[in-house]
């Protein structure tokens, strides 16, 4: 077997870093060495991969040369992709900022990618994968062409300073004392904010779009609850051609990453999308009209780690043993 990669994580710190290191280590990713980078502010930091503490990098004045591939966590400071780029690494970060490269999702034609060392290869958002997670084998089985959906999002998904602000919150109130808001501009403690989910709806439209060349009409409605981790999605799902319940959830319960509750336990908690879910959890489809075209499905699912760290660490898997591993 060939040496492991070399492998940098930009934007270490932070709730995407933490789950993309861990997943790293989980799942075994064939690398010889792994370098951490964020901004100066968390310069000599210890970042936690597999056990063992790794000393932050600054993103100033980092060589890239010897870096095989490089992960981007979130939004990377002006220019330090292109200087990645430059050096001859390949990289993979956030479709944002490189709107005209189409975004992979890794468990969803990869056959389909073109490999070449210093690339780079653009992820979706959390929530569209997620979304087209679901959606996609639905629309293999009779097509989909409307959805309208509900998202509630967990306080995790923002940030640490989110998770201590609900915290503190919640200790205030419980206390009886006045708390301002510490977590976002109103308080969230007890609380439910709506939030504008354009941004997650025009990725999505995009992705749907160069995952399957055609439009689809979503409907995306978001709020932000007093959860610390956990994601809820309601979705109603309108599909092209006329298709009994029946056929639709063997669909769904053929996917690996979908795990279905049963007729006769048909609750989903967020509990069962707390922080370190590899899976979607499902409940059964419901039918909505007579003529089996619209359907009814609850999802939980820790939107973060599964829409996002899980799909760039497969990513990474497939271009390390695609591109840089050979095997004897």
């Amino acid at each position: 077997m060939g040496r492991g990669i070399e492998l940098a994580v930009l934007g270490a710190v932070g709730l995407n870093g933490d789950n993309v290191l861990q997943l790293i280590g989980e799942r075994k990713l064939p690398v010889s060495g792994v370098r951490v980078l964020d901004g100066d502010d968390y310069l000599g930091r210890k970042v936690d991969f597999g056990g063992k503490l790794l000393t932050l990098d600054s993103y100033n004045n980092f060589s890239f040369k010897e870096i095989d591939l490089a992960i981007a966590c979130g939004e990377m400071p002006e220019g330090l992709i292109e200087q990645a780029l430059d050096q001859g690494c390949t990289v993979i970060g956030p479709v944002s900022g490189n709107s005209d490269v189409e975004p992979v999702i890794a468990d969803i034609g990869l056959d389909r990618l073109r490999l070449d060392k210093g690339e780079f290869y653009a992820v979706p958002f959390a929530l569209p994968s997620v979304l087209a997670s679901i959606l996609s084998p639905l629309h293999d089985e009779a097509g989909v062409t409307a959805v309208e959906a509900t998202w509630v999002s967990a306080v995790g998904n923002h940030g640490r300073t989110a998770i201590e602000g609900l915290a503190h919150e919640t200790t205030q109130l419980l206390s009886g004392k006045t708390v301002s808001a510490k977590a976002f501009k109103e308080k969230i403690a007890f609380n439910m904010l709506a939030i504008d989910s354009a941004r997650e709806t025009a990725a999505f439209s995009n992705l749907w779009q160069s995952l399957w060349g055609e439009e689809l009409s979503l409907s995306l409605n978001a709020v932000i609850a007093p959860l610390f981790f956990g994601d809820m999605l309601s979705m109603n799902i309108t599909v092209e051609q006329p298709t009994v319940v029946e056929d639709l959830q063997q669909v769904l319960d053929s996917v690996a990453w979908f795990k279905q509750k049963t007729a006769d336990d048909n609750i989903l908690l967020s509990s069962d999308a707390t922080v370190g879910s590899d899976h979607i959890a499902l409940s059964s489809l419901q039918p909505l009209d007579e003529q089996n075209r619209r359907f009814g499905l609850v999802a939980a699912v820790d939107v973060p780690r599964f829409g996002f760290a899980l799909n760039i660490t497969k990513l990474t898997e497939y271009l390390a043993k695609k591109l840089f591993i050979s095997y004897s």
